[in-house]
């Protein structure tokens, strides 16, 4: 199926009206606080900054930044498995403190997250997660689009089945039909949905642990303002402690105030595997520095 012309030709009309309309890529001049400028000279509030609390214009931040710059320039541009500046590691020591102990790895945005993780996970290889069965990927069909992407490239190691997540029926079959069939269960989905609502987190631990499964959870829109210290929708859930069979992504870029994405899970060699084999990580360029810097 064609579905990237299908999701085109359905949505075509509104997106030319939103465009055509100037709705969306409105050009901004100058911005104070939630009050922003448009080029035309119109003042307006925006609500539509996915930053929270707005402390991308916190002084701390800002002097992180200048700091960091003079110390590296803008960006050292090779890939992190060749040289590395101080600041990833200061980074993402504090982050599996957020974590409550859990082993991160920070990226550009969550989508690298995803392209490194789910080839490695959906292989049978990645250490901890390991199986020697055809995956069964359990989608929920509202999950953001940078997840929907994966579909193609995750069947080429297995089945997939997209369900609501709404209903624990539904997910409960799924892992049984997995379990059934000789296939190793992969639950994906969002934690708080960016289409609205929010995953039975507990239960899908549950489901995993069952039958012997995985559950990778972008918590993209629950880091930061959930769980202790930002540590998210997944980890308030879960009393704090995050599930050996779950692997999660974060954004540092919304409440946080800064920039990028990042992974967690239970297990440094998992870290280290992904390192070696994640296609973001070992071939990408590294995160914005001065980012890194403001999210430290």
């Amino acid at each position: 199926m064609n579905w990237q012309k299908k999701k085109i030709e359905r949505s075509i009309k509104y997106q030319t009206r939103v465009f055509n309309e100037h709705i969306n890529e409105l050009v901004i001049t100058r911005r104070n606080g939630k009050v922003i400028t448009v080029n035309d000279g119109r003042e307006m509030i925006e609500f539509v900054s996915c930053s929270y609390l707005g402390l991308e214009t916190h002084e701390n931040l800002k002097h992180a930044i200048a700091n960091a710059i003079e110390r590296f320039g803008v960006q050292l541009s090779v890939a992190r498995t060749r040289v590395k500046v101080d600041l990833f590691e200061q980074l993402e020591d504090r982050l599996n403190k957020i974590m409550n102990g859990a082993h991160t790895l920070t990226f550009n945005a969550v989508t690298p997250c995803h392209l490194a993780v789910l080839p490695l996970l959906a292989s049978g290889t990645l250490p901890n997660y390991k199986f020697n069965k055809i995956p069964y990927f359990i989608l929920e069909k509202t999950a953001h689009a940078t997840l929907q992407i994966n579909r193609g490239l995750l069947q080429q190691f297995g089945e997939i089945i997209r369900i609501d997540f709404q209903h624990k029926n539904d997910i409960e079959k799924a892992f049984k039909y997995a379990s059934i069939n000789n296939m190793v269960p992969i639950s994906i989905s969002d934690s708080v949905g960016s289409m609205g609502g929010v995953a039975p987190v507990e239960f899908i631990v549950r489901m995993a642990n069952r039958f012997d499964g995985y559950a990778y959870i972008d918590d993209a829109h629950g880091t930061s303002i959930y769980g202790k210290n930002g540590s998210g929708y997944v980890m308030s859930c879960l009393d704090n402690k995050l599930d050996d069979r779950i692997i999660i992504a974060g954004s540092l870029s919304k409440a946080f105030g800064s920039h990028g994405g990042f992974i967690a899970c239970n297990y440094p060699d998992t870290i280290n595997f992904i390192k070696t084999y994640g296609t973001t990580y070992a071939f990408g360029g590294p995160p914005s520095l001065p980012g890194i810097a403001a999210c430290i």
